[in-house]
């Protein structure tokens, strides 16, 4: 395998490029061998600030004072044990080291590359004799490649060395180049939503990405379009309001329409159906009615009514201009809504 002779010349472009984090992207999609990071690569890559060759190497400063070394190309030997993939990556750069930019001589705190740091002496584990180590990580802990085990593209199964105990510990499924840029990411603290969701979860989690102040307290809220319109109830300045948010912005949440309505507590159950929201609680029928509300102007939403009706429990359904409620004789009672006109719900489910 033979390294590229005009590696100067690349780098010279990369350093003139008026896109950096295009041409970074470009640069170091080698690391990349499964598209499901091709999103984490833009993204570590749009934290760069600058570029500049020194001292033989392509070095890459983020915005957090993190510096990418990128030495030249390695001329690696067909014959050597080495797995393929880690042969292809350093024939673009021999190492990649990733420090303090501050620190006159740079602590590696993550290094790619044939490191020369790593003896299986290390390991009281003779699964793992004769296993050789492509990555430093957090300055003394190793990645090693397992002698026998195959990962997804039948390269040999990464796994993680502490320095303090030897101990073999977790696998990673992918090849070292996805490792690497993963751990790069990790130190930039890259938004995890740019991180590819694992296959093995089964499950959906939620994870909170930012947080964003209000003027304002949502005590109910429901989406109504899928142009990230909410219906709301809101709390500003101690007073209680119905409100349309617009969210499709989440740096600028905004009211873009609101209305007062006849009501009592703050734990208000809210329900929307076309143009039509209804407002109801545990004290509807004793203190306050239900209210239903007109959304059909998202901008000047209008409360269309009240049903103020003795022995209403905190029961309640909408659909279209329709409403059914429950009694406290257990009656349900249908109410349409343009018209005032009631009658016994008719439930078309039969026990």
């Amino acid at each position: 395998m033979k390294m590229n002779p005009d590696y100067l010349e690349i780098w010279k472009q990369i350093t003139n490029a008026t896109d950096l984090s295009k041409v970074l992207v470009q640069h170091f999609s080698y690391l990349v061998d499964n598209p499901e990071y091709d999103r984490l690569l833009g993204a570590v890559m749009q934290k760069a600030s600058s570029c500049r060759i020194e001292k033989n190497s392509l070095q890459i400063l983020f915005s957090n004072d993190l510096l990418l070394s990128a030495s030249a190309p390695f001329s690696i030997k067909e014959s050597t044990t080495w797995p393929e993939s880690f042969k292809k990556l350093i024939s673009v750069h021999e190492l990649l080291e990733v420090g303090d930019a501050n620190e006159s001589h740079m602590a590696r705190d993550l290094v790619l590359g044939d490191h020369g740091s790593f003896s299986d002496e290390y390991i009281d584990d003779e699964e793992f004799e004769e296993a050789e180590s492509p990555m430093i990580d957090d300055q003394s802990d190793w990645w090693i490649y397992h002698p026998e085990e195959k990962n997804e593209q039948n390269e040999p199964m990464l796994y993680y060395v502490s320095h303090e105990s030897g101990n073999v510990k977790e696998s990673f499924p992918h090849n070292v180049g996805i490792l690497f840029l993963k751990r790069l990411a990790d130190q930039l603290n890259i938004d995890k939503s740019f991180y590819p969701r694992s296959k093995d979860e089964d499950t959906i989690y939620f994870e909170l990405q930012k947080e964003i102040p209000l003027p304002f307290y949502i005590l109910r809220a429901e989406n109504i379009d899928k142009y990230y319109r909410i219906a709301a109830v809101l709390s500003q300045n101690n007073e209680r309001f119905f409100g349309i948010l617009d969210t499709s912005n989440p740096n600028e949440i905004k009211i873009i329409g609101k209305t007062d309505f006849p009501s009592s507590g703050d734990q208000l159950n809210m329900k929307v159906s076309g143009s039509k929201v209804i407002l109801f609680n545990d004290r509807t029928g004793l203190f306050n009615p239900l209210v239903w509300i007109d959304i059909s102007d998202l901008t000047s939403p209008k409360v269309g009514g009240v049903i103020d009706e003795k022995g209403i429990e905190a029961v309640a359904a909408i659909y279209q201009n329709r409403v059914v409620y429950k009694t406290k004789t257990d009656q349900l009672i249908e109410q349409n809504l343009l018209t005032g006109e009631k009658k016994t719900f008719q439930s078309l489910i039969r026990v």
